[in-house]
């Protein structure tokens, strides 16, 4: 099993009319908050463009990295500010429990009740549903 993408949901209508650019990581999670930075490699996130990917809505960047028997989170940063910065992107409808993970001036908080559009895309050949990854999602800055 290796993790395939991230899908992330872009919108280019706020703040600025532009889809400027932000990075994008996975996290250990081992210790039930977000640790380590397990991808990329290097520990430095991986900076995408939407416009490299799709146009706006729901946008696949490439990872293809093997998590090795390791819980991971994945993460998406702004990384501009405002206004020429990328929103994050929110389910407005009905989400059943669970969390978003917020990093900012280098800790770690639990956001309830925020679903960020973003989704770990895997390819599992057979041995894992692809539904089971991808319900923990982070913001990090």
């Amino acid at each position: 099993m290796y993790v395939k993408n991230l899908r992330i949901y872009c919108y280019r209508g706020w703040p600025n009319q532009e889809l400027d650019g932000f990075r994008i990581a996975i996290f250990d999670f081992e210790s039930g908050v977000p640790g380590e930075m397990l991808w990329p490699h290097d520990g430095n996130p991986k900076w995408v463009r939407p416009e490299m990917a799709c146009v706006e809505g729901w946008c696949d960047f490439s990872v293809m990295w093997v998590p090795r028997d390791v819980r991971f989170v994945a993460a998406w940063e702004q990384y501009y500010d405002l206004p020429d910065c990328d929103a994050a992107s929110f389910d407005t409808g009905p989400w059943r429990g669970g969390h978003t993970w917020h990093r900012e001036n280098g800790e770690w908080k639990k956001v309830e009740g925020k679903n960020l559009m973003l989704r770990v895309i895997v390819d599992a050949g057979g041995a894992v549903a692809p539904a089971s990854l991808g319900r923990v999602k982070a913001l990090y800055r």
